[in-house]
């Protein structure tokens, strides 16, 4: 039977749950409003399925030669409304056309809870596009990969490291088929959080909101803008630093508590592929950085290796080193350190509401000091196109 002594020791990714021959174990949310498992003791047949199947005790990193690559999609228009470099559109898609499935997560489905889903066709692939920043629903998606599997169907599944490593597990055994992507990761928030963030801005905005896509490249792909459409017709469109939701992310004080000792911010990774932004390139490979989106691709074995060759027709790419990829992507090598004000948001949050906990902890400046801002980075894109061609 799996015992939680310490938060931080769950990683939330319900393969104890998925794999439970009894389904005594179901999770629970807490009062920050992340998931945890919860257990009947007296229906546990003490099988120790679960123990065998956490991520945090059982860790199956891959450790082989990696190879690293700055990539571009050739098609703009993939680019455009990918996160970053359109390279995750191609692999699905190439898996489709074999006959295959294809798992990730989406918000396009229910913009209030993100869920990974099963794909067979092409045209639905739009569904993955985009990022949400908040931990999945992955309901019983590991029984549905197995079955597919099972069935001799090529997989290709997609998620944060803990989820794949959490699939890893539940499966028990390697297939040939299965084609697991990992994402760079800095963390997760709450869902519950990110449930209550949208109604906020759907009460603001007097209108139920249609889509959500926390990293539009709709003005650039390295300065991150929140964008949510309503169905009046009506948009917010915010830089990060001045969306609460965001700029507690990106301070640290929103994530899991696990997220600040991930077992998996290591070179040696879960997936056959890692997929991320390819952050600080401009430093690099100039002639990778246009500001339209560029993905970090690391092959981590043989079969990443051979399906990421599939498609690298479709590719601009330059090979590079692990010491350049993580000089910009500090999560290859460590966790996201813990903001000493992450405990107070939270606690902020469960006494007085997400409003009060934005006002004292999110550290967004007013429409003045926004204003300011807005004309020293438009003041440092100007000095950089000339100076440096690039950006």
């Amino acid at each position: 039977m799996i015992e939680l002594n310490r938060k931080e020791d769950c990683l939330g990714c319900t393969a104890c749950e998925q794999i439970c021959p009894k389904k005594c174990i179901t999770m629970k949310q807490d009062k920050e409003g992340f998931y945890y498992p919860e257990i009947k003791k007296d229906e546990c047949i003490n099988c120790n399925l679960c123990n065998k199947t956490c991520p945090k005790i059982n860790n199956p990193l891959k450790q082989c030669s990696q190879k690293i690559y700055a990539v571009q999609s050739k098609d703009l228009n993939n680019r455009k409304t990918s996160s970053s470099g359109g390279v995750f559109p191609l692999l699905a898609n190439f898996i489709i056309e074999q006959n295959g499935v294809v798992y990730g997560c989406t918000n396009k489905i229910d913009v209030a809870h993100p869920q990974h889903v099963r794909l067979t066709d092409a045209k639905n692939l739009f569904l993955l596009k985009g990022s949400v920043y908040v931990q999945s629903d992955l309901n019983n998606m590991f029984s549905l990969v197995k079955k597919d599997l099972s069935d001799g169907r090529k997989v290709l599944f997609s998620g944060t490291p803990c989820q794949c490593s959490g699939l890893r597990n539940f499966l028990r055994k390697e297939y040939d088929n299965l084609y697991v992507v990992d994402l760079l990761c800095h963390g997760v928030p709450s869902p519950e959080l990110y449930k209550e963030n949208l109604e906020i801005l759907e009460h603001e905005f007097q209108s139920k909101a249609k889509s959500l896509n926390l990293r539009s490249k709709e003005k650039s792909w390295k300065r991150l803008f929140a964008k949510v459409e309503f169905e009046n017709g009506k948009k917010y469109f915010k830089f990060s630093g001045y969306d609460p939701y965001m700029s507690l992310f990106l301070n640290n004080k929103s994530q899991r508590p696990s997220c600040f000792e991930c077992p998996f911010t290591k070179h040696d990774r879960i997936g056959d592929i890692t997929l991320g932004d390819f952050w600080g390139i401009a430093n690099h490979i100039r002639e990778m950085d246009d500001d339209k989106g560029t993905s970090m691709v690391i092959t981590n074995s043989l079969k990443g290796r051979v399906l990421f060759s599939m498609i690298e027709d479709n590719l601009k790419y330059v090979e590079t080193t692990i010491e350049v990829a993580e000089s910009g992507n500090k999560v290859l090598c460590e966790p996201a350190r813990k903001n000493k004000d992450r405990d107070s948001f939270y606690k902020e949050y469960e006494i007085n509401g997400l409003p009060s906990a934005y006002e004292k902890y999110a550290n967004v400046p007013g429409r003045l000091g926004q204003m300011k801002g807005n004309f020293l980075k438009f003041g440092i894109d100007i000095y950089r196109k000339i100076f440096r061609k690039t950006y």
